[in-house]
């Protein structure tokens, strides 16, 4: 979830300002995530020659919500106690921290860049419309677990696959979408790959300190994992990457006793070995 292009992307000063926009914020946080790729399925080349549709190889259509709609209609603390504790020793808490959504919190976000030209058959995002304004009376009917971290609409699938769009976009096109609507992917029936990246910026003040800086130095953590000059923080970057107050130093440097870490010098990787790669 690191990799040097998707730090570039998640930095980009179109991105951060269109999600500005959209908040009427500017002080924001990007979230660490992954993308997807989803493989042709039609006129496939293989290393022996020979051309095959593979239509074994689609992906099953899908809508659901990053979130749990139960919590957010009792407007719990839960999800927001959740997040205060993350210390990102692991870095699967950059995933988890994606679906901690609270009623209170108001307005949430979530986008989708796509890596790659996405033409209406090579499959991708699909999104049911409107339906934040119908999502409480929808769940008021609805009975579900409030100890799941996601939702999927599998049950009703027809229903609502009847109601989402496809949004086929050009390379380096990003969709963003209100996070109480049901969105998914269709799938890919083209010879195109698809790949895309997912987004996600919330307002830094919904950080309390101990987090903000836990996950700072992880950022720089994983950072200094990628030879100096791989990756350049920009000034919006190191905004939205939340380093501002806790890092002093964005690249490797030559010198390890260069560093300077707020607070404390950073690890060597093979210090570094409890942390999960994603």
């Amino acid at each position: 979830i690191f990799a040097p292009q998707f730090l570039r992307n998640r930095q980009n000063a179109k991105m951060h300002q269109v999600f500005s926009t959209l908040f009427d914020n500017d002080d924001l946080i990007v979230n660490h995530d992954r993308g997807c790729l989803f493989r042709p399925t039609r006129g496939v080349n293989f290393p022996d020659g020979t051309v095959r549709d593979m239509p074994e190889w689609e992906t099953r259509d899908n809508l659901h919500l990053d979130m749990n709609p139960w919590l957010y209609m009792d407007g719990s603390d839960e999800p927001q106690q959740n997040l205060d504790r993350l210390r990102y020793d692991k870095l699967s808490n950059f995933i988890f921290e994606n679906n901690q959504v609270r009623k209170k919190d108001g307005l949430t976000l979530q986008a989708v860049l796509n890596l790659e030209d996405n033409p209406e058959e090579s499959g991708g995002f699909i999104v049911v419309p409107g339906f934040h304004k119908h999502f409480e009376e929808y769940f008021k009917l609805v009975n579900g677990s409030r100890g799941v971290a996601s939702h999927s609409f599998a049950k009703n699938s027809e229903l609502f696959i009847k109601r989402a769009i496809r949004i086929p976009m050009r390379r380096g096109s990003i969709v963003i979408w209100n996070q109480l609507m049901p969105h998914g992917s269709k799938h890919n029936s083209s010879h195109r790959w698809r790949a895309a990246q997912f987004v996600r910026m919330f307002p830094r003040a919904s950080m309390v300190e101990s987090r903000a800086k836990s996950r700072a130095l992880c950022v720089q953590r994983q950072l200094f994992r990628h030879p100096r000059g791989t990756v350049e923080v920009s000034p919006v970057g190191m905004r939205v990457f939340g380093l501002q107050g806790y890092v002093t130093e964005t690249q490797r440097p030559t010198n390890w006793s260069e560093a300077k870490p707020y607070g404390q010098q950073p690890r060597r990787n093979s210090d570094d070995a409890h942390v999960e790669d994603a």
